[in-house]
């Protein structure tokens, strides 16, 4: 039980992050819609930028694997089953986080 308290108050907690990152993530879409590669490149690599960008993808990319986990818990029944399906999500919602951070980072760097 405490397990799933800590869940639902974590699935909050992300949904309550993500509200104004999505916000400012579409105006900085719409702001710079048509914009060219390096006008982009420019904007990621300032540090509030990036620091807003990279505190997205980890919360949402956290927000998500919550979510489908909860789908498993509730419609795997197989104990097995279920648990090799939440391995393959954690595995899985690690690969997506790891990949956008390192990408993140090398725009920020080398432009």
């Amino acid at each position: 039980m405490m397990q799933a308290k800590k869940h639902w108050t974590h699935q909050r907690i992300t949904a309550l992050i993500n509200l104004p990152l999505m916000l400012w993530l579409a105006c900085s879409v719409v702001h710079h819609a048509g914009a060219s590669h390096a006008a982009l490149v420019i904007w990621l690599s300032n540090p509030i930028n990036a620091s807003l960008l990279g505190l997205a993808i980890l919360s949402v990319s956290y927000h998500a694997f919550l979510g489908t986990e909860n789908v498993v818990e509730d419609y795997v029944q197989c104990p097995v089953k279920k648990k090799a399906a939440k391995i393959a999500l954690a595995a899985a919602f690690f690969a997506v986080w790891l990949v956008s951070f390192l990408s993140l980072i090398k725009i920020c760097i080398a432009g």
